[in-house]
């Protein structure tokens, strides 16, 4: 839960859409299958099975033993973006409800709050604290409280 948090925290629409797919989505989706017949179900998921044990497999290797890896292996570049980041979908995603007025406040946090001004960046898309220094240790730590008149 705190790897989701600390990876995807930034990107607004992530909890709604993880709620969506998990709760919603997915299942429907096995049940639609199962309806459709059962050998078809037992194939997808076991498709499914075999993904994730090569992508957990894969990571494992790239951690513990990159040198038995062939060199395109070693880290995820070989695939395309949207198949390794949530960037491009970001990007999209950002851009669509950003045309919609009621979900401008939500995506763009330029609020003020007890007195510490939250800026957004056009150039990276990433909050960025007046007052607040990111120290990778100790995660966000106040330098001095600005004051709105």
């Amino acid at each position: 839960s705190s790897g989701i948090n600390a990876e995807y925290g930034a990107r607004r629409w992530f909890a709604l859409m993880y709620l969506l797919v998990v709760f919603l989505v997915a299942p429907l989706s096995l049940l639609g299958l199962s309806l459709v017949h059962s050998g078809l179900l037992l194939g997808v998921v076991a498709l499914f099975v075999l993904l994730l044990l090569a992508i957990v497999s894969l990571n494992f290797l790239q951690s513990h033993a990159p040198h038995w890896l062939p060199s395109i292996l070693k880290n995820w570049y070989f695939l395309p973006e949207w198949m390794r980041s949530l960037e491009p979908m970001d990007r999209v995603i950002t851009a669509v409800l950003g045309r919609i007025p009621c979900c401008r406040k939500i995506l763009n946090p330029s609020s003020t709050q007890n007195g510490i001004t939250s800026i957004t960046s056009p150039a990276t898309q990433q909050p960025q604290m007046n007052g607040l220094e990111s120290v990778p240790e100790k995660g966000l730590v106040l330098i001095e409280k600005t004051t709105t008149i």
